[in-house]
């Protein structure tokens, strides 16, 4: 299991598109991943109960994947009210945050080098030396705030993460950025 975390680093839980409805696409973890998490806590918690001796080990797997079944990071696109919306954290804490459309300059990708200064012209051959190229998804506001939506190593991203994001820029009729076209031999 790949494990990653949007804000604050690299990450490996991979957020999908979905369409809700005619007006409102999804970004986010899907609920499979949480799915799968919930089963795994339940049937420790099963074994909890039935065996005697349960080590501490068990218990500690079961509540990582308790949290993961609980976590929530999700982005809803909905071009109806023209608003994008982010939900982020576990369980009942999340925190929510709503950006107007009129507040949104562009929708962006950009490619950088994990561990070095970002340079729009540098492309880097993955695993040299610890130096992964990575893939940043994220939206730019007019007052030139930049909030992250996706974060990984472009490698993983397959051209994906770029699909998505331009889809999700026409969807919503929003602006779109690139840095560069992904790398072919990454």
């Amino acid at each position: 299991l790949n494990v990653y975390f949007t804000r604050h680093g690299p990450h490996m839980i991979k957020l999908v598109l979905r369409k809700k409805n005619e007006s409102v696409l999804k970004f986010g973890v899907s609920a499979l991943f949480r799915g799968v998490c919930l089963f795994f806590a339940a049937a420790l918690a099963a074994g909890a109960l039935t065996v005697r001796e349960f080590g501490f080990f068990p218990y500690l797997i079961g509540i990582i994947a308790l949290i993961g079944g609980l976590y929530r990071e999700t982005w809803i696109f909905d071009r109806g009210a023209g608003t994008i919306t982010s939900i982020f954290g576990v369980g009942p804490f999340v925190k929510r945050q709503v950006f107007h459309f009129s507040d949104v300059a562009y929708l962006g990708i950009d490619h950088f080098v994990k561990g070095e200064t970002q340079s729009r012209d540098t492309v880097v051959k993955p695993n040299r030396k610890g130096r992964r190229a990575m893939l940043q998804f994220y939206i730019r506001l007019t007052n030139n705030e930049k909030k992250d939506i996706e974060i990984l190593p472009e490698r993983s991203s397959g051209g994906r993460t770029e699909k998505d994001a331009y889809a999700i820029a026409v969807f919503c009729g929003l602006e779109y950025s690139v840095d560069r076209e992904k790398d072919p031999d990454v």
